[in-house]
């Protein structure tokens, strides 16, 4: 906790927020997520047991198994069956896991002893359209996508390695008169340092 005193003998308390919201499961986020953690809850809920029976039940079970047993590595598999994926109305990206100590979730694939590929983000294409105001989808809108994608599972990490903040303010009698919490990432990044100074 940072606490900062005034002439006045108010002060303003910097704490780390134990309410705070699941992003994932309580705001209204841009894309879906979806992990097949075997110690972790997904980030938004499924009915899925692995990623196979997922991505079974949008280009089927047996051309998955089929695309799986053509390649050796979790790249190449991803990228062929995101290919028939997104030509079939969703725009989709694996999702990577490095975790030590803390957690970061980020788009892409990655192997390594603290990391791993463990889910999918996706959107649909009929979204999109309403969502942008467009008829076509360019390779410019699938960067800004995979963008968004990037800055929610950013927050969702912040959330999952307690990096949430609230502040409290006190007269000079110790009585809290005024509150204000949910900032997500590093105290330095949430201002809430400078704003007081």
């Amino acid at each position: 906790m940072t606490k900062y005193i005034n002439k006045k003998g108010q002060v303003l308390s910097i704490e780390a927020d134990e309410c705070a919201e699941n992003p994932m499961r309580e705001w209204d986020m841009f894309g879906t997520y979806y992990t097949f953690e075997s110690r972790s809850f997904s980030p938004q809920e499924h009915k899925y047991s692995d990623s196979m029976e997922f991505l079974g039940s949008i280009i089927g079970d047996e051309l998955v198994e089929k695309i799986h047993d053509k390649y050796s590595n979790t790249s190449d598999f991803l990228s062929d069956v995101l290919k028939r994926i997104n030509k079939l109305g969703y725009i989709m990206f694996p999702i990577s896991k490095f975790e030590h100590s803390n957690v970061v979730y980020s788009i892409g694939v990655s192997n390594g002893w603290d990391c791993g590929t463990v889910g999918l983000a996706f959107v649909t294409k009929e979204k999109l359209y309403k969502e942008f105001d467009k008829k076509r989808i360019s390779s410019r809108m699938i960067e800004r996508v995979k963008n968004i994608f990037e800055s929610e599972l950013n927050t969702y990490t912040q959330w999952c390695n307690g990096e949430v903040y609230g502040f409290t303010v006190s007269d000079s009698k110790g009585e809290v008169v005024d509150s204000c919490w949910g900032f997500y990432g590093s105290c330095q990044d949430t201002y809430l340092d400078e704003a007081v100074k």
